[in-house]
């Protein structure tokens, strides 16, 4: 009998940072000038963000470079809320 494989056991609300599953950890910023299909995901407890697209609203969007680079206005959001990029290693 085939054997079912019940995926990667890997949390949706976990921070991939630090781990943190909580979800008063984690947080949604948005900028004021809302623009539909994109947010910011943050967590409070190291105080690290992300940008995110969502493909299936945004499905013509350019590369993640692009992107990252058409929205500094994410970023200020982020930084005025005192989060910080993550630094790569």
């Amino acid at each position: 009998m085939p054997r079912v494989r019940r995926g990667l056991g890997l949390s949706r609300l976990r921070c991939p940072f630090c781990g943190a599953q909580s979800a008063k950890d984690l947080v949604r910023l948005e900028a004021e000038e809302r623009e539909e299909g994109y947010f910011i995901s943050a967590c409070r407890q190291c105080r690290v963000y992300v940008k995110e697209l969502d493909r299936r609203i945004r499905w013509n969007a350019g590369s993640a470079l692009v992107e990252d680079w058409g929205s500094p206005h994410f970023d200020i959001v982020a930084l005025r809320e005192g989060y910080r990029r993550p630094i790569a290693r």
